[in-house]
């Protein structure tokens, strides 16, 4: 049978905000149908001893999210549906359906999206790095920029943006040389200096066609997008 994608990392979490509990870190490399991402390979963080709706659920899923405001088990604004493609990659993962290790081979001529779901500072930097040089190209957020120790901080800076919330946050990552992925209320938003709409809300352009998300490896503008999904009634400045 086919692998679907392959495990990048099964152990401990590192999110500086997290319990230490142990994730597992999956890159799934089928095609994406994903609207706004386009066919990106997708890498997905998710606790190891739960399904991921239960450790939503059971407000257990601090191991991958850490203290991102968003969360659903604190009433947050997430898009992401853990009941549908993180169950199933989880699943997947207990049938034997991944390779185990790094698989570079498999990310050859692709776009990786580091954190479908969770939150990449739960990964350890090595393997996020070794992502990132085996794909073409990748986008990548965390939401714990403010958390990292600072020799992580000079790492994952280059490989992320920093997630924020409110041009407080924005001014306080950018202080701390981050490139700021921020999510405003409404489309005419109070705009920054050289920050521009996401191409995806502006002019319709796929993730995988535009990858400006790159941390500080891509010298290009901060970027700014509408709170969107279907829970964005519940964001939160």
């Amino acid at each position: 049978m086919k692998p679907l994608g392959f495990v990048a990392y099964h152990g401990p979490s590192l999110h500086p905000d997290g319990d230490g509990s142990d994730i597992v870190a999956i890159v799934t490399t089928g095609k994406s149908n994903n609207v706004k991402t386009g066919n990106m390979a997708q890498l997905w963080i998710l606790k190891a001893d739960q399904e991921p709706h239960d450790a939503k659920n059971q407000g257990d899923d601090g191991a991958i999210c850490g203290k991102c405001p968003h969360r659903h088990s604190t009433g947050g604004a997430c898009y992401v549906q853990v009941e549908r493609a993180p169950l199933s990659v989880y699943r997947a993962w207990k049938r034997g359906r991944y390779k185990e290790g790094v698989q570079a081979d498999m990310l050859t001529g692709r776009n990786v999206r580091l954190g479908a779901y969770g939150d990449p500072a739960a990964v350890p930097t090595r393997i996020l790095q070794s992502l990132t040089k085996a794909a073409k190209s990748w986008t990548g957020y965390t939401h714990a920029w403010e958390s990292l120790t600072l020799k992580r901080r000079r790492s994952l800076r280059m490989l992320m943006m920093a997630s924020v919330d409110s041009l407080r946050q924005h001014r306080k990552a950018k202080e701390s040389g981050w490139r700021t992925f921020r999510v405003a209320l409404a489309a005419k938003a109070e705009k920054v200096r050289k920050e521009i709409v996401c191409p995806s809300e502006s002019h319709a352009v796929q993730c995988v066609d535009c990858t400006l998300c790159q941390g500080t490896a891509k010298a290009a503008a901060d970027i700014r997008i509408t709170v969107h999904g279907a829970r964005a009634g519940a964001f939160q400045v």
